[in-house]
């Protein structure tokens, strides 16, 4: 495994990050033509899929099978009475249902490779979203997914081989989970463009953009990456029914007889638009935005590589020895009356706020020494902040590269 470090600029290259935000996030799909083959490697290159499927957990819902006469999930079939005989020729099933056309899936790929993982790390801190990588291995002439739309952005990229795409229109602007794909109920149409991906090349799918892909005369395999918003429903609604909870007059019941006698309806109108100016006013946009914050920083996977060792031998911490802060923990520091709070890995931890001169320190430095830190405090003191942030995790003396 031989690994670089991405981020959005460098997935999108040559597209800048502006034009991106502007002309096509939410809006439109991308697709990049690269020539460059080797562009993704740092990420997953062949050799690194053949590893991860023979020596991850082959078992659904972790791993299916699309496509072809045998897709669903892989379940170990009962032919003795020790499980482990019975697990033990799942990766030839596999490998059989690939040999008979049927994509393999490996779902949350980044739970199992540290390169996907450190990607998804580094795309929420940018995006303010949550991510998931699946893995698609299709063989030569298949075909994995049937068409549809999905209710998260994606990005494809593609790895191994070549992929025909079709794109068709979108039938909803920015659909949710609860208006996930029906084929029975849409009228598809035909495809808006057709295109091929080749190795090193990828893919931007607003959600709602209906697709379908298939090799052609090549094995393929692509990364996608799923981007899971906050959306201002997703806010809204939590504030709404927040207040419906803490407030009993929205919960009233309307007049009996309104339906009937034209007056009460009247008298209806007049109560509602009242409650919608009532309810108005119970929202306040800071709270939200501040409360949306800190879901997106929840949401962000923890980067603890090495932090085992780090607590086992937290006695060899001196101050002479140097400490990094880890690349792929988004963080961020704020000062509040008398705290400084930090927030990294899903959590927040607060400190004094006369350490705000250190905190600013080691956010903005990658490598250092508890001695370097500023503010003039004495050498137990830098010693003692720098333990505690190599306990939380913050910060390790042994940084991992695998």
């Amino acid at each position: 495994m031989t690994e670089s470090r991405y981020d959005l600029a460098s997935l999108i290259h040559p597209v800048s990050l502006d034009t991106f935000r502007d002309e096509y996030w939410e809006k439109k799909p991308l697709v990049i033509h690269r020539e460059v083959p080797g562009y993704f490697d740092g990420l997953m290159s062949l050799r690194d899929l053949d590893e991860l499927i023979s020596s991850t957990s082959i078992r659904a819902p972790l791993v299916v099978t699309r496509g072809g006469e045998n897709g669903g999930g892989l379940t170990q079939k009962k032919t003795s009475a020790n499980d482990l005989i019975d697990r033990a020729n799942l990766l030839e099933r596999l490998y059989s249902r690939y040999r008979n056309g049927a994509t393999i899936n490996l779902h949350f790929a980044h739970e199992q490779w540290t390169p996907l993982k450190k990607l998804c790390q580094t795309l929420a801190s940018e995006l303010s979203a949550s991510f998931h990588t699946n893995i698609y291995l299709t063989p030569p002439n298949a075909q994995g997914l049937d068409t549809h739309y999905d209710t998260h952005d994606v990005f494809v990229l593609q790895t191994v081989g070549c992929k025909r795409w079709r794109l068709y229109d979108s039938p909803f602007r920015l659909p949710t989970q609860s208006l996930s794909f029906k084929s029975e109920k849409l009228e598809i149409g035909e495809p808006s463009a057709e295109f091929d991906l080749h190795t090193g090349d990828l893919l931007y799918i607003p959600r709602g953009w209906v697709h379908d892909a298939r090799t052609l005369n090549t094995t393929s395999a692509h990364i996608t990456l799923g981007v899971h918003h906050l959306t201002w429903e997703h806010v809204l609604r939590g504030a709404i029914v927040d207040i419906f909870e803490r407030d009993g007059t929205f919960r009233a019941s309307l007049p009996i007889g309104f339906n009937s006698d034209p007056a009460l309806r009247c008298k209806a109108e007049e109560q509602l638009s009242a409650l919608i100016d009532n309810l108005c006013q119970k929202i306040d946009p800071t709270q939200l935005i501040d409360e949306a914050a800190e879901e997106a920083w929840q949401s962000t996977q923890s980067s603890l590589g090495g932090h085992l060792v780090d607590l086992v031998e937290l006695e060899r911490l001196g101050l002479d020895t140097t400490v990094t802060k880890r690349l792929e923990a988004a963080v961020s520091h704020t000062k509040e009356k008398d705290l400084v709070f930090l927030r990294f890995n899903g959590k927040k931890i607060e400190l004094p706020a006369d350490l705000e001169k250190e905190v600013q320190f080691i956010t903005r430095n990658k490598t250092f020494a508890a001695r370097d830190l500023p503010g003039g405090r004495d050498d137990r003191d830098k010693l003692e902040l720098v333990q505690h942030l190599v306990m939380e995790g913050l910060l390790t003396m042994n940084p991992v590269d695998y």
